[in-house]
């Protein structure tokens, strides 16, 4: 049975979060019990036990009183193990795109420096950045 509540709760808060915080929030959650109108599910830690009372409890409730047609509460209970296990589905993480290149920075021997600023302090010295894409440069390296 609360195999089969927490399954209709997750579809309805699909429904009602963003994807990005249902991945992040819902999905990693795991329901142990289903008692007396309350659902127990475990949480990867203190901090996030937390975030879901201060932001989500009242919306799992909400959902877990739906799917199962009874005043329902939810208990969150922390298991370190989930902070441990690897994700189901996460999303591979790139920097950058792979068509753009990252600027960098670079000394470049320009005819025509920048001016300072008529408010800057000339007696002390003035460093210009200027980050130009990587593709730009002569190569140094083979």
């Amino acid at each position: 049975m609360v195999d089969a509540i927490w399954l209709e709760t997750q579809r309805q808060l699909r429904a009602t979060v963003s994807e990005r915080d249902f991945d992040t929030w819902i999905r990693p959650l795991r329901a142990t019990a289903w008692e007396s109108g309350e659902l127990t599910l475990e949480v990867p830690s203190g901090f996030y036990r937390d975030w879901l009372k201060r932001d989500y409890l009242a919306d799992l409730e909400r959902a877990v009183t739906h799917a199962s047609g009874l005043a329902a509460t939810v208990r969150l209970v922390v298991n370190r193990t989930l902070a441990h296990a690897a994700p189901r589905h996460a999303p591979a993480l790139r920097a950058t795109p792979p068509s753009v290149e990252p600027p960098v920075a670079a000394c470049v021997d320009s005819p025509t420096p920048p001016q300072p600023a008529a408010t800057a302090d000339a007696s002390k010295p003035t460093i210009h950045l200027i980050l130009v894409p990587a593709a730009t440069l002569p190569r140094r390296y083979p």
